[in-house]
This record gives structure tokens, sequence and C-alpha cells, in this order.
């Protein structure tokens, strides 16, 4: 059989993409609506800004060490590890009887992501030949809009008519059978590996991340991503986990509106990614990137003009 013959993706990779359609359809089930959970829960306005700053911490504590974990042990081993980290973390999400308790989901949730979006992309890659590598990495990331797509109206759906609790209870119990599916995953890529691999140890961590925080610094152009990368992230933590307060106290949005604003959301980026692939591709990357920029500073000003449903569905278009 030709090497053209071969499936684009192999049936390891896709009972894999089938796990992360899980999860992350779990995850976009509530993640939107998050800041309306902390209020039901207690917390104002200034506790929610509060609670998604310390949750941001984490992220910052485990994602190179993620990242460097997964080239030690394996891919599907941290994903496994990250997995269970997050099925922890559904249980907080689950009992948690005031805000403060969501802290430690958050905690989880930021060991689950950072286990595994690093592992995500280069087990892509690994399953992946040079030849069909980019097509393999444009059906995932066509698969991802399509549970952006799904999760929140879902979401929204039963949050408002079932109650967060029973919503974390449905998602948990998704992100859960894409955990155990991961776990049999990493403990059958154990029995296949030929030899052991060397043991992780404090010098080669600190070896390898004198070397990635060296990449960031030299003043080239990661440095420069590193950097509109980091002021973008800013400008959205100081006002995107509000939004949703704001929208359902004053705009008065119910839950499902807000869920269907997200869908709306993915579904733009899911028609635009080609596109913008081909105008990167004969005009640079950096018109891609100053021309998304400019796409976000003119929804921003949309949105504090915007009072009806219809307004936030043309800005949450224009963000996507």
């Amino acid at each position: 059989m030709g090497a053209d013959a071969r499936p684009l993706l192999t049936n390891r990779l896709k009972l894999f993409m089938v796990t992360m359609i899980l999860a992350n359809v779990a995850g976009n089930m509530w993640r939107q609506l998050l800041p309306l959970y902390l209020q039901e829960l207690g917390a104002g306005v200034c506790q929610v800004g509060l609670f998604f700053t310390l949750g941001a911490i984490a992220p910052l504590l485990f994602q190179l060490f993620g990242g460097w974990l997964s080239d030690a042990i394996g891919r599907l081993q941290a994903v496994a590890i990250g997995s269970l980290a997050g099925v922890v973390g559904y249980a907080v999400y689950i009992l948690a009887p005031s805000w403060h308790w969501l802290l430690i989901a958050t905690a989880t949730g930021a060991v689950a992501s950072s286990f595994v979006a690093p592992s995500y992309m280069a087990f892509i890659a690994e399953e992946s030949t040079e030849q069909n590598r980019g097509r393999v990495y444009g059906l995932s990331s066509t698969l991802f809009q399509i549970v952006g797509i799904v999760g929140p109206p879902v979401g929204g759906y039963l949050s408002q008519y079932l109650g967060f609790r029973a919503l974390f209870i449905i998602s948990g119990a998704l992100y859960t059978a894409a955990t155990a599916i991961r776990l049999w995953m990493a403990r059958g890529a154990n029995r296949e590996e030929d030899s052991p691999r060397e043991r992780p140890s404090f010098a080669r961590l600190r070896t390898d991340f004198g070397a990635m925080i060296g990449l960031v610094l030299a003043g080239g152009i990661v440095t420069w991503i590193f950097i509109s990368d980091g002021v973008r992230d800013v400008t959205f933590g100081m006002a995107f986990q509000l939004l949703p307060l704001y929208m359902q106290n004053l705009m008065g949005l119910a839950n499902v509106q807000i869920g269907w604003l997200s869908s709306i959301n993915s579904a733009a980026t899911m028609i635009f990614l080609s596109p913008a692939g081909w105008l990167s591709d004969k005009r640079g990357e950096r018109v891609g990137i100053v021309g998304g920029f400019a796409l976000i500073a003119a929804a921003i000003a949309l949105f504090l003009r915007s009072q009806t449903f219809a307004g936030f569905v043309v800005v949450w278009a224009l963000f996507g």
C-alpha cells in the first residue's frame, strides 16, 4: 500500500481525539459561566476578580513543568496524570459549599491543562508525518472549534433549567469517561515501549528550564510573541471573567444566551481559520496578527455600545 493510501489519522490518534472531544465538550459547557457560579456561591464582583487573579498563578507554576514532564515520561502518561487532577477538580466544583473552595478546583484544573495541552500538540506531531502534519493539525483544530460550538449552549441550558451542580455532574461524567480511556491508553503505551525512559531528575529539570527561559529572553521572535500574548492575556484577564456578570446583571441576558455567544465565537473562528491561514501565506504572519488585534479592538468598542443580544452576537463573532 502506498504512502498516499494511509489514513490521515492513525487509530491511536482517533481514540485520543475522542478523549479530547469528550473532555473539551465538558469544559466548554461551564467555563464561560463560571463567574455566574461564583456569584451563586456568594462571591461579589471584587471577589470574582480576586478568584481569577489567584487562579492565574497556578498555570504559571505548572505550564513549563507539564511540558517538560511530557518530554520526560511520555505524552500519554503526562495526559493521564493531568486528567486525574482534572477529575479531582470536577469533584470540588460539584461539592463546593462556597466560592472559596473553587480555588482548589482551579488549581487542579491548571495542573490538568498544563499537562494535557503541550502533550496534545506533541502527540499529534508524533502520530503524523511531515507530509500530512499540517492537514492533521488543521483537522484537529476544526474538531476543537466544533466542541466550542456544541458545549456552551448545552451548558447554558443545563445551568438555567437544572442548576449549576447538575451541570458540573454531567460535564464531570464526560470528563471522567475521557480520563478512563486516557489511563487505558497510557497503560498500553507503557507496555509498548522497547526500552525504559530516563527517570526525570531535578538536574535535568534545571538544565531544560534554563534553556527554555533563555529562548524566551533572547530578544528574538519568541520574546516578542511572548510579550504580545502577555499583553493580550492581561487585557482579557481584566475584563473577560467579568463579562458574564455584566451581561446578566446589567443587560439581562440569560445563561442560555451567554452560552450561545460562546458558541457563535467558536463558529466564527472555525469559518475564518482557513481564510486567515491563506492570508498569512500570502501576506505574512504579521498581517494576520495585527489584523487580529485590530478586530479585537473593534469588538471591544462595539461591546461598550451594545445593549441587546443581537449586538453581543456581532461582538462575539468579531472576537472569533
